[in-house]
């Protein structure tokens, strides 16, 4: 390539000779316009694209001056790097760039399918709604694969069902089909049971329990509420009732007299886990509320928990302002029934996806709201997993806590084991002055009415 031709400049010159360099001192036709010497002494780099010399160092990716060059220096590494060279999705070159890269679409992707190697979008895999992990195909019944699926087959109604409903010991049918003499089936929602307890000022605490069982015969379906009333238990929860009329529920809540506490709004579809907080599902989720509040007034409920659902990391502030916007309306709606909305963080290990981890989260939406109505569920088992630190917590967030519940961590069994001391738990609740009820949300280890031994040594009762 020539040499290009460097226009003259009047920065060094004599009378009688014209321009002079000024390193070698020697008249010239012409000098660099970026360093004034003839082009014997200039030693400017000069840009492939403007073919101007520059005393400016040049990009060492492109070799272009400054004013040529759009290179990126990437954030991860500090190389300088061809635009092209950077990942759309992360921002990081090509090089730092942790994205996996569907072979279906090409698109870079935070995670593809463990099972076919797709993105989300392209994988055509059944995954299990307990774990979220591909398999070859899921329980038409519970939507889970073979490991986590707990359903058991009817040799009665030839159908499956979900361990919510327990077959007869005897003839080993569901409820729908057996005809033994037997008149009470007793059976665990979602195998859970719900210990509460109430601070008082003069006796420390006062428990209570609800072990969340229905009771059935064989000539009816009469939902009741199976109580430990003569061990001192006082207060119950209930998950997802709505399959039970009301009003067999409310007369047994009132024969036992029993304080009824909360239940949660549905959870949608197979796959969802709430609708709180998913955007297009705003209808979807109030009339599902609608449904809760209805039910919660017919026997008496002091609560609602607003179930947040699962969605995209990527789409968080979207959904967290839809959520926001679904309790304000919610609230409004409860302001003169005296019904508490109570929102829970739960931790990503027992369900992958949910909008809502974090306490500070909670505490930010809960303010956001306006709503003097809405409190938080301070569940100790899921925000050990996810925060630790729940003395302090417990302390910071108390004029906001709403209700709380316990299990063992990391077994979510009774709350006598585990990496969590219950027993300080509570105390430091009285000591806070706490005057709400705490539910034990727990997986007992083995027969629930075995299990109970643990209220001795966590509560301090006989």
């Amino acid at each position: 390539m020539p040499e290009p031709t460097i226009p003259a400049t009047d920065a060094a010159t004599r009378p009688d000779e014209g321009l002079v360099c000024v390193h070698c001192d020697r008249p010239v036709a012409d000098v660099c316009p970026a360093c004034e010497v003839c082009q014997a002494c200039c030693d400017c780099a000069r840009c492939p694209t403007c073919q101007g010399p520059t005393q400016t160092p040049v990009c060492v990716a492109c070799g272009q001056c400054p004013d040529c060059c759009d290179c990126r220096r990437c954030d991860n590494c500090g190389d300088l790097r061809d635009p092209d060279d950077f990942c759309g999705r992360c921002e990081d070159c090509t090089d730092c760039c942790p994205c996996e890269v569907c072979p279906h679409c090409d698109d870079r992707v935070e995670s593809v399918c463990s099972g076919c190697a797709h993105c989300e979008d392209c994988c055509d895999c059944a995954h299990c709604a307990c774990c979220s992990d591909p398999c070859e195909g899921t329980c038409g019944e519970c939507d889970r694969c073979e490991d986590c699926c707990d359903c058991w087959y009817c040799e009665g109604c030839d159908e499956s069902h979900r361990r919510s409903v327990d077959d007869c010991p005897d003839c080993a049918h569901c409820l729908e089909t057996c005809d033994c003499e037997q008149t009470i089936y007793p059976y665990e929602t979602d195998v859970m049971q719900h210990l509460d307890f109430q601070g008082t000022p003069d006796s420390g605490l006062y428990l209570g329990v609800e072990l969340e069982v229905q009771v059935k015969t064989a000539r009816d379906e009469k939902a009741e509420a199976w109580t430990a009333a003569a061990a001192g238990f006082a207060a119950i929860e209930m998950h997802w009732p709505y399959d039970v009329p009301p009003e067999p529920v409310r007369e047994a809540i009132a024969a036992h007299d029993l304080a009824m506490l909360g239940v949660n709004t549905p959870r949608g579809g197979s796959a969802d886990f709430g609708l709180g907080a998913v955007p297009g599902r705003e209808a979807e989720f109030q009339s599902g509320f609608d449904l809760s509040l209805d039910y919660a007034r017919a026997i008496g409920a002091t609560a609602i928990h607003c179930m947040a659902g699962k969605g995209d990391s990527a789409n968080r502030a979207a959904a967290e302002n839809v959520f926001i916007d679904n309790l304000r309306i919610a609230a409004d709606k409860v302001q003169s029934t005296g019904i508490t909305l109570l929102i829970e963080p739960i931790n990503h290990r027992d369900a992958p996806g949910y909008v809502l981890t974090r306490s500070d989260e909670a505490a930010a939406i809960i303010e956001r709201t306006g709503r003097s109505n809405i409190k938080l569920m301070f569940d100790c088992y899921h925000l050990q997993i996810t925060e630790g630190d729940l003395t302090r917590r417990l302390e910071n967030l108390l004029p906001i806590i709403g209700h709380v519940q316990i299990a063992a961590v990391p077994s979510r069994a009774e709350p006598d084991e585990g990496e969590i001391d219950y027993a300080h738990i509570l105390r430091h609740l009285d000591r806070l002055g706490y005057q709400g009820w705490v539910g034990a949300e727990y997986k007992p280890r083995g027969v629930t009415e075995a299990g109970l031994g643990w209220m001795k040594a966590v509560g301090g009762r006989q």
